[in-house]
């Protein structure tokens, strides 16, 4: 069966394409199927800019267009990861079931690599395990990790956005 990773971020026209396509793109070949969402739009193309730095990943996204993020949606994945903080409040705020699978990106990397690879596990159960002693309070309490919108910024921060994304969804692809 295949595993749904939805990617979320405020307009999924910038941070959210970048993760999905670059994220699809390291664990390709996985049992898994990569989407992303955004709170704010629906049918909107990327960025420009996001368009032009996933170019150099040579990853196409000029006919990507956003989709408005839905309770549905979020409590279809498997695990749900956002560019903010403020993302993961507004999804588990509405569905407090849904925090053991739903992280910042760079969060849950960092949950990831401390909790170890999944080897032989279930990638549902294995997803449960990295999260099973976060608490809405332990959530709340330390500081998170994010990814900075680069909307409104020069093209370079673009690029460094892409180039931290990859980053990131290479070191969890290797954890799948």
């Amino acid at each position: 069966m295949t595993f749904p990773i939805l990617t979320v971020c405020s307009y999924n026209r910038a941070r959210s394409v970048m993760a999905e396509l670059l994220l699809a793109r390291a664990a390709a070949g996985m049992d898994i199927a990569v989407s992303g969402a955004g709170f704010n739009s629906e049918g909107e193309p990327p960025l420009p800019a996001t368009i032009a730095a996933l170019r150099r990943y040579d990853l196409d996204a000029i006919d990507y267009r956003s989709t408005r993020l839905t309770p549905a949606a979020a409590a279809a994945a498997g695990l749900v990861l956002t560019a903010e903080r403020m993302h993961v409040i507004r999804i588990v705020g509405d569905q407090p079931d849904l925090l053991r699978r739903t992280w910042t990106f760079p969060e849950f990397v960092l949950a990831a690599e401390a909790h170890g690879p999944r080897e032989d596990q279930d990638l549902a159960a294995w997803v449960d395990a990295v999260g099973r002693d976060r608490t809405h309070a332990s959530f709340l309490a330390r500081p998170i990790p994010e990814i900075a919108d680069p909307a409104g910024r020069p093209d370079a921060a673009f690029r460094d956005t892409a180039a931290m994304i990859d980053d990131l969804a290479r070191r969890l692809a290797a954890l799948l």
